[in-house]
């Protein structure tokens, strides 16, 4: 049986695959240099213990710097991390077997563009010149991680982001990719149920406190 720790292990690879990024191990947890707008890194860790989680909520500082904990459906075991700013208290990292099925360009709309190159593919859907859905996959020997399935608010509930996920999905397994995986957000999750994928661990995220200016505290002190 594949524990979630191997899961999570692939889905590293894949998710730093498919962003060009770099990651190391660093006391028990993954550091990824996301260097995005967001945040520039994240570390991720996996049913950490108490004092794993608490050194984990201690090494991130500033709001561009998140912590990633996969796992720990109990509440109260997050304790530690509540010093933080929750960015997202509800995703999931979920999976699915790949099997036979369309060929990449048969799941793709008219006006739809995929790119593939290095074991790393993308899908823009254009509607009116726009790019109404969007995505990218990264294969891993017989894993496929999919990233950042996104669709334009204009161009929701058309299946356009099913249409992304099913040529990605095909590609990979050209590519020779028995499984998936992915991180969704709560929306994203109830697509993916309807496509067979399932629920291997809660997902949450929080970043650093934001510093305080030095003069700020000094104004409110004299209030």
């Amino acid at each position: 049986m594949i524990t979630t720790t191997e899961r999570v292990d692939d889905w590293i690879e894949g998710w730093c695959r498919a962003r060009g990024v770099q990651r190391v191990r660093e006391d028990g947890a993954w550091l990824v240099d996301v260097g995005a707008e967001s945040r520039t890194r994240e570390r991720i860790l996996v049913d950490p213990s108490p004092s794993a989680l608490q050194a984990g909520a201690e090494r991130t500082a500033g709001p561009r710097e998140w912590l990633t904990v996969i796992g720990l459906g109990d509440d109260a075991r997050l304790a530690p991390a509540a010093g933080l700013e929750l960015v997202a208290g509800d995703e999931s990292l979920m999976a699915a077997l790949l099997g036979p099925g369309r060929t990449a360009e048969g799941a793709l709309l008219e006006g739809a563009v995929l790119e593939a190159a290095d074991g790393v593919a993308s899908v823009r859907l254009l509607v009116d010149g726009v790019v109404a859905a969007q995505g990218t996959a990264a294969v891993h020997g017989t894993v496929a991680v999919l990233d950042r399935i996104e669709t334009d608010a204009r161009f929701r509930r058309r299946g356009l982001g099913r249409r992304v996920v099913d040529a990605l999905t095909a590609w990979a397994g050209s590519e020779g990719a028995r499984s998936g995986l992915l991180v969704a957000s709560t929306d994203g999750r109830a697509l993916y149920l309807t496509l067979g994928w399932e629920v291997v661990a809660p997902v949450r995220i929080w970043r650093g406190a934001a510093l305080r200016d030095p003069g700020q505290g000094c104004a409110a002190a004299g209030r």
